[in-house]
């Protein structure tokens, strides 16, 4: 089992904490299930499912999942400042060299759904030059379809242990990779859901994290 350093293990702890206090969060409100019955959320369920039935019949694009998957690294290297010095992809594989590395630039792949960020960031700039109000169904398909694509594929991908994985250590690697995502999918509730208080979700988290850090350190001092 890898071996974590002071600051690692902090984080760790912390991220599980986080994790648990945003999961009950959504559990107790049915992750806004009902709210997600609109017609954005249908149609993003629609597409969502349009993948997995897809994917049942036809295997998992790994080619088109690997130039993703290093297009994501290398994005998350620009944002840290980093500079790619070259960026290969292959249907076996793929790799991005760089001057820097870290847990983020490592595990980013993991948890950004980098196509439905294209087909966010493609739609809102054509959308500027040409209205695109009549295509919002086939928009809100194309993100479910490219979110379900992103989940399906991490969970098969991630299963084989990548390197990415392994060079982070596995418990950290898994326990970073849950938190971010289902902070992501936060992020895609408020995308879908208008009236989503997305700051007051995490508010109402944090307390709930709170009372439950009061409860444990009161049952602790009883013992």
């Amino acid at each position: 089992m890898k071996k974590y350093g002071v600051f690692k293990v902090i984080i760790l702890v912390l991220g599980a904490v986080l994790a648990a206090g945003i999961t009950w969060r959504l559990v107790k409100t049915g992750f806004y299930f009902q709210d997600l019955l609109s017609q954005h959320g249908l149609y993003f369920i629609a597409g969502a499912l349009l993948f997995a039935a897809i994917s049942q019949f036809l295997p998992l694009p790994s080619a088109v999942y690997v130039f993703g998957h290093e297009l994501t690294h290398a994005f998350a290297i620009v944002l840290c400042g980093g500079r790619v010095t070259s960026f290969n992809v292959r249907s076996n594989g793929g790799m991005v060299t760089t001057n820097m590395s870290n847990s983020f630039i490592a595990l980013a792949p993991y948890f950004l759904p980098v196509y439905m960020v294209i087909v966010i960031a493609a739609y809102n700039i054509i959308d500027i030059f040409i209205p695109l109000g009549t295509y919002m169904p086939l928009y809100y398909v194309l993100l479910g379809f490219t979110y379900g694509f992103h989940l399906g594929c991490t969970a098969v991908f991630a299963r084989s242990y990548q390197p990415d994985l392994k060079d982070e250590g596995l418990v950290f690697s898994f326990a970073m990779i849950y938190l971010a995502n289902i902070i992501v999918l936060t992020a895609v509730m408020k995308l879908l859901l208008q009236n989503f208080d997305i700051i007051g979700f995490y508010f109402t988290a944090g307390r709930d994290i709170m009372a439950a850090g009061k409860a444990f350190f009161a049952w602790f001092s009883a013992r």
